[in-house]
């Protein structure tokens, strides 16, 4: 997968959540910075999103088929009310 497919899917995954997106943009980043930490550091931006780091950290990502399974299991629970806090963690 290139970078731009990176891009490109992930972007088609918000789109289609793209309430629940708007409304836990920096939760989900939080979230996904946990796995690719080094990938969401590389930005210089205080809360790098999600889709900034799809589009210009896509080298920093070994994986990207789990970077977007991962970003879609996270929309998902999030749409069946689950929630996430302030530090990217799952709330019981």
């Amino acid at each position: 997968m290139t970078d731009d497919d990176l891009y490109e899917r992930a972007y088609e995954l918000v789109d289609r959540n793209e309430m629940i997106y708007n409304e836990w943009e920096s939760y989900i980043a939080k979230r996904m910075a946990k796995k690719w930490p080094e990938a969401f550091a590389s930005l210089d931006s205080e809360w790098p999103t999600v889709l900034e780091v799809a589009s210009m950290c896509a080298d920093e990502i070994s994986d990207h088929e789990s970077f977007l399974e991962t970003l879609r299991r996270i929309l998902k629970a999030l749409a069946q009310g689950n929630q996430l806090d302030g530090e990217g963690n799952w709330q019981s």
